[in-house]
């Protein structure tokens, strides 16, 4: 991914695209149609061009050995599965193995290492290296003591339900989101079964109850929903504590403390919109945190927005205010809505390239900002999934075509191609050039045959 770019902010400023759906004004999809298939629950792009995607209703990650050019092109290599026909979890045997997958959440990879937050099967598989061959097997576990093992636990060497995975400055981060908790290796373990150093949100390796069976504390997490780094700071976003947590280093010691919490006035509560109405300083159900360094981005889910702070809050800013709402027109409003100005349940936000993309996951569209906005009122640049700003058609009434999809969980940007993961049609779209008018068409449809069928597989 292009380094993120810094830039001034003001609150309430428009998008300037929407992708996804045809305008500003095009409602979501609704239940049924084709909104139980899909390919991807998430895709990565390495350093070396290479494409995986995380086919996890089919539990299988597929490897593209470079960026896809024409339609239809076969993945190269599938890891969970023996075959590209194949889709039983752990393969329809009883047991996993190092060849096995159950439902794939996070990945990562270096260029060189690949990771694979394996959920179903409680454990985080490390590949030494990028596999080439169908069904390699995994050469680390972690989580679990071996590779056939896979009941969840709360322990120094188990995992319940990881979500996230996260690798940097040599230390490996995992989002143990049902043990309540956040484990950080201080090396990536290379003999399976390695004791995490370091447990962030419990006191102990064997404690995972919810905020410690207390109450929220500077040291407490309720169903982490994700974890990130800028390689100095740690950033957690505490979803159902409606807060995200900064630890200003990187904890080396259990039970840390945080530094700061955003989105509650302090490190000892925890309700929606701190027990009030939405509001600068408040979050509701924040689902994703990202730094690029210098501003803080924040889904803030369930108010329908998202928040960027200029600077990354400190101490020194207890119950800081973000600067800019993304996807309302005050920071004192969270309805959800179907415009240039308006999200619905944003997953996630990201910069690439100059670029901010915001996953508007409620809406099943991409909203794609050609500057990180600054002002009130900016209008979305483009829009991909309909031809128009003005018409919507979802798969419930139109068939899928190369400008229209049913639901966008992920997009991912090399600077110059733009990927989304259509999930509802079983597919990933790519455009070969970012999309800089109104309905643009895919130029590519990984996982399909062409950009009029759909993908097989159900997703999770």
């Amino acid at each position: 991914m292009a380094a993120p770019v810094a830039g001034a902010l003001t609150t309430g400023q428009n998008a300037g695209r929407v992708i996804g759906k045809p305008d500003f004004t095009t409602a979501a999809i609704t239940a049924g149609g084709l909104a139980n298939t899909g390919l991807g629950r998430r895709l990565f792009v390495d350093s070396n061009g290479k494409l995986f995607v995380s086919d996890a209703a089919n539990h299988r990650v597929l490897i593209w050995n470079s960026l896809p050019t024409s339609n239809g092109v076969p993945a190269d290599v599938v890891v969970g599965q023996a075959n590209m026909n194949a889709n039983l979890a752990n393969r329809g045997g009883s047991a996993a193995s190092a060849s096995t997958l159950s439902a794939p959440a996070g990945m990562y990879s270096d260029g060189t290492k690949l990771y694979v937050a394996d959920r179903q099967n409680n454990r985080v598989l490390i590949w030494n290296a990028i596999p080439t061959t169908n069904g390699a097997a995994a050469n680390v576990v972690v989580g679990q003591p071996d590779m056939v093992a896979t009941p969840a636990n709360t322990r120094q060497d188990a995992l319940s339900g990881p979500i996230g995975v996260w690798v940097n400055g040599g230390k490996l981060f995992v989002a143990d989101r049902d043990n309540h908790r956040v484990l950080i290796w201080n090396t990536v373990p290379t003999t399976s079964g390695a004791n995490a150093d370091v447990v962030v949100g419990q006191p102990d390796f064997n404690s995972g109850l919810r905020n410690r069976d207390s109450t929220t504390a500077n040291n407490s997490l309720s169903a982490p929903g994700h974890v990130s780094t800028d390689g100095t700071k740690l950033f957690i976003a505490d979803t159902d504590n409606h807060r995200v947590l900064i630890f200003n280093n990187i904890p080396g010691g259990n039970a840390t403390a945080a530094d700061v919490a955003v989105g509650q006035p302090n490190l000892t509560t925890g309700s929606a919109n701190q027990g009030g109405s939405v509001g600068a300083t408040t979050l509701n159900g924040p689902t994703f945190v990202y730094s690029d360094g210098t501003n803080l981005f924040i889904a803030d889910r369930v108010n329908n927005r998202v928040v960027i702070f200029n600077v990354i809050p400190s101490t020194s800013t207890p119950n800081a205010a973000a600067n800019v709402a993304v996807g309302q027109t005050d920071l004192v409003s969270s309805v959800g809505d179907v415009s240039a100005t308006g999200l619905s349940g944003p997953s996630s936000a990201l910069t690439a390239s100059g670029k901010l993309a915001v996953f508007d996951a409620d809406n099943a569209r991409v909203l794609l900002y050609n500057a990180v906005p600054t002002v009130h009122g900016t209008a979305a640049n483009v829009v991909v999934g309909q031809t128009a700003m003005t018409n919507g058609c979802d798969n419930q009434r139109c068939p899928p075509a190369a400008n229209r999809f049913s639901s966008s969980p992920g997009v991912f940007s090399t600077g110059s191609s733009l990927f989304v993961s259509d999930q509802g049609n079983g597919r990933v779209l790519r455009f070969n050039a970012i999309p800089t008018a109104n309905g643009v068409s895919a130029d590519v449809g990984i996982g399909v045959s062409n950009l009029t069928s759909v993908g097989g597989g159900t997703s999770q």
